[in-house]
């Protein structure tokens, strides 16, 4: 043990007696780094087993979990060069307990032999089917570990449904962090006051708290309280001076139907507040969310038949088409604005939160290559367009 000793993260762990258990929080909170010392304790203790470390790619594996495995036998001077298999990423005690390292690239790879114990790092980028494939085939214990950047499948399927424990950890649980380590949470904290994407960072980062998802398009907003009815405010400080000057639609079927109203003030800054998010609506359902409202109505141009029924019961209303990269240019004006969100417009506030960039399998963000909800988001991008003087729809 010379070199190394437990921190409350680590202590924190050896208290969970679930079969499953869920481990996330901040970075810098040692949640890998401790996992794989309990499993390798667990090894020792049982011969024989087969213990599974998982990820999205082995090439990340390689560069966090496999480093870190090396990094804790060493410190207990317990590391055989002879005991690690490179070519299978496979460390194999002399009691014939295996650690494997598993980069799940290939989904397939989730239908391997079945295994004692199973850590899947980083779980929020492995897809639900294969975490599924993974459980099944673990006998007596299955870790979870990732930042709380976003919700994923965990939220919807295990956070309320399933017994198991659930650990929230941050860098105060590490004594073991340097006094250059601690110094960049401090400054993380002084930041989180500038707006509130540093307060997302700090939450996620620092606190280990859910925030932000990773590769978020929307990043830079804040949120306030009150209503148009009521008045504006953020921390007892009223926002005055706001105008309604528009309204988005964006028209859905099976998907919703996703209106927002824009106020604006003298000094070009706008408030965004939540009006309509439902599907399977009729005709008169959209005009009766929306007769009240006189302000001109920017809309989705693929639904002509429903914009001209629209109009004939007397809303304003015009047609806004998207050109080629609208999407991109839409997304830079919405982060480029001095934007203020409505608390009560939690469905925008949540496809802030889970509206992404792709990711290719080494979990690069792609350009130009989206993926979660944008309704609400696609209304926002068609009044904004008309209000800021850069236009990104073609409005007629």
């Amino acid at each position: 043990m010379a070199g190394w000793q437990p921190t409350t993260c680590f202590n924190k762990i050896l208290g969970l007696d679930k079969r499953i258990k869920a481990i996330y929080g901040g970075s810098s909170s040692g949640k890998t780094f401790n996992v794989l010392a309990k499993l390798y304790q667990d090894a020792v203790d049982t011969p024989g087993s087969r213990i599974t470390v998982a990820s999205n790619t082995l090439a990340n594996l390689k560069k966090g979990a496999v480093r870190d495995l090396r990094n804790i036998l060493l410190s207990r001077d317990a590391w055989k060069p002879e005991c690690w298999k490179k070519s299978e990423s496979i460390y194999e005690l002399k009691n014939g307990s295996i650690i494997e390292f598993v980069g799940l690239e290939d989904e397939t790879k989730a239908r391997g032999p079945r295994r004692e114990r199973l850590f899947i790092d980083e779980a929020n980028r492995v897809s639900f089917e294969v975490y599924t494939q993974l459980e099944r085939r673990t006998e007596n214990e299955v870790i979870l570990s990732w930042n709380p950047s976003g919700p994923f499948w965990y939220n919807d399927y295990i956070m309320d449904d399933v017994i198991h424990d659930q650990l929230v950890v941050n860098f105060k649980d590490n004594e073991a962090l340097s006094d250059v380590q601690l110094q960049y949470f401090k400054d993380l904290e002084l930041q989180s006051t500038r707006s509130d994407y540093m307060m997302n960072e700090w939450k996620v980062y620092g606190l280990g708290e859910w925030g932000q998802v990773h590769g978020a398009c929307i990043k830079d907003y804040k949120v306030i309280e009150g209503n148009p009815e009521d008045g504006f405010r953020k921390d007892d400080k009223a926002f005055e001076g706001f105008q309604l000057c528009g309204i988005g639609l964006d028209f859905g079927n099976v998907d919703p139907n996703a209106a927002v109203g824009l106020y604006r003030n003298d000094s070009n800054e706008f408030i965004v507040d939540e009006i309509l998010y439902e599907p399977d609506l009729e005709i008169s359902d959209i005009y009766d969310a929306l007769r009240e409202y006189d302000a001109m109505i920017y809309a989705d141009y693929n639904f002509p038949q429903t914009i001209r029924e629209l109009r004939s019961k007397g809303l304003s209303i015009l047609k806004c088409k998207k050109g080629p990269d609208s999407i991109k240019r839409g997304i830079d004006l919405v982060n480029e604005t001095t934007l203020y969100i409505t608390e009560r417009s939690k469905n925008l506030l949540n496809e802030f939160l889970t509206y992404r960039y792709k990711q290719d399998k080494d979990g690069n963000l792609m350009e130009n290559k989206y993926e979660g909800p944008d309704h609400l988001v696609d209304s926002l991008r068609y009044v904004l367009s008309r209000f800021t003087g850069k236009r990104t729809v073609k409005i007629y």
